[in-house]
């Protein structure tokens, strides 16, 4: 009985590691930026070192506070319903205009009409995440979205801003890994912030 005492111990011993380890490979791993062809100039775009963000910025000054939240185009594989995909439009569309409102202009500039395009969603699933907190483990399934964000001049049409975003929701916005398509929503918050920023000069270089 004691060598099956063991044998059974160390089963679950390694099973125990297996888990602890896909969780680890799970959470590790940016998002790849897509080049979905949405873009006036991608090829203007520079990304950083693991891919998950590409950026663009024209020495034109811009005005924020004038920005206009424009085109939000559903561009991703269609896995999803087309509520949800009505559901994540509106929301892409929300944060830019929020994002957009709580800006601050460095200074006059042109105004600017931006256009979107939601290029890649990842849902999760509450049933799976839920499991695996009943184990004490951190929630496996993580979702997250890529979108392409460019800012034209509202008056001459010319690209003064672009940026394609991909993004994980992180493990510390953990409900979001309990609704199908909050991490999505996180991610499009967390871009249009990026982006945003990026319009007003305040962009960190790309690394």
């Amino acid at each position: 009985m004691f060598p099956s005492r063991v044998s059974r111990a160390a089963r679950r011993l390694s099973l125990a590691a297996a888990i602890v380890s896909v969780t680890t490979l799970a959470g590790c791993g940016a998002m790849p930026a897509t080049r979905s062809g949405f873009l006036t100039e991608p090829a203007t775009l520079s990304f950083n070192e693991d891919g998950s963000i590409g950026r663009y910025r024209a020495p034109a000054a811009i005005d924020v506070a004038r920005s206009t939240v424009g085109e939000v185009r559903w561009a991703a594989p269609e896995l999803i319903t087309e509520e949800e995909r009505e559901t994540l439009t509106k929301s892409l569309r929300q944060a830019l205009t929020t994002a957009t409102a709580e800006a601050r202009s460095p200074g006059p500039g042109r105004p600017v009409l931006v256009r979107a395009a939601i290029t890649r969603v990842e849902t999760v699933s509450p049933t799976v995440n839920t499991v695996w907190a009943l184990l004490l483990l951190p929630p496996f399934d993580r979702g997250g979205a890529a979108v392409e964000l460019e800012a034209v001049d509202a008056e001459t049409g010319r690209s003064l801003a672009a940026m394609s975003h991909a993004y994980f929701a992180p493990l510390s916005e953990f409900r979001a890994r309990f609704s199908r398509l909050a991490p999505a929503e996180v991610a499009f918050r967390r871009a249009s912030q990026e982006f945003v920023a990026l319009l007003g000069g305040q962009s960190p270089p790309v690394k």
